[in-house]
């Protein structure tokens, strides 16, 4: 006959507060990561007088609220978009901006420069 032997009152209490630590220190390594907020842009000439930009977002917390800027000019209606498509003169370099804020209020901001093309590369 085998004695199953009871953890004691100190043996559990330490697992308690192991587990507490545990959950604590997720939560905070959560918030860290939700907390980077990180924005890529890249824009590129696509042929028939176009070029096409898309935004890359990471980490933050959604939802997120997007802001474009072609050659320095705020454009309302592209307001939330990933992506878009620009018609634009054959030759000509054109900058884009988009800003992005997350719900926190945490701001990034990227830039891409591409060149438009009557026929694509």
């Amino acid at each position: 006959m085998s004695i199953i032997k009871q953890p004691s009152r100190t043996s559990r209490r330490g697992i308690f507060v192991a587990l507490a630590v545990a959950v604590c220190s997720l939560s905070i390594v959560g918030t860290a990561q939700a907390a980077d907020l990180n924005v890529r842009l890249f824009c590129e000439g696509v042929g028939n007088y176009q070029i096409s930009c898309e935004t890359e977002i990471s980490g933050g917390t959604a939802p997120y609220a997007i802001k474009w800027y072609s050659r320095g000019l705020y454009i309302p209606w592209w307001d939330n978009r990933q992506t878009i498509l620009e018609s634009c003169e054959r030759g000509s370099w054109n900058g884009h901006k988009v800003v992005v804020a997350d719900a926190t209020g945490i701001t990034r901001e990227s830039s891409s420069l591409a060149r438009c093309y009557a026929i694509a590369p």
